[in-house]
């Protein structure tokens, strides 16, 4: 994903927790521009990216806890499932990268997760698979979406 996204690991969690789960991905071949805690904005927990002064026609936010996103940018979210880490067989964060790859073309990311959003799509990312089959298709054709 680094090489198509600047990739933010946000983390309601202490500075301390951040820092081990950041080892922990990067030994798994993830690449981080940035590590931040909810400790960095003071007591507001909710993971607002607007703070990131980021183009946010360009900004997804990937997290399990929809109360964290706050209202003004649940347009640039993809809500999942929380992984406790006890399951192989995981297979929602590929399917979600499937979906974030789909959106990188995109001239405007908001419109395009709306769409999928309002047509369920997102509510059914499958957390176990046994297919390889495509998450779902973008049509970046469609008058809905920005071109």
């Amino acid at each position: 994903m680094a090489d198509i996204y600047e990739l933010v690991l946000w983390t309601s969690a202490p500075s301390d927790y951040a820092a081990n789960a950041l080892r922990q991905l990067q030994c798994k071949g993830s690449e981080f521009s940035h590590l931040l805690s909810n400790m960095d904005f003071g007591a507001d927990l909710t993971k607002d990216v607007t703070k990131l002064g980021r183009d946010l026609s360009k900004v997804v936010l990937v997290d399990d806890d929809r109360d964290l996103v706050p209202d003004h940018v649940v347009d640039n979210a993809i809500v999942i499932e929380s992984y406790e880490g006890d399951n192989d067989d995981d297979c929602q964060l590929s399917n979600v990268a499937e979906i974030l790859r789909k959106l990188a073309v995109s001239k405007d990311v908001r419109g395009e997760l709306r769409k999928l959003r309002d047509d369920g799509a997102l509510d059914h990312i499958e957390v176990y698979s046994d297919s390889d089959d495509d998450v779902l298709e973008l049509d970046h054709n469609d008058d809905d979406f920005d071109k």
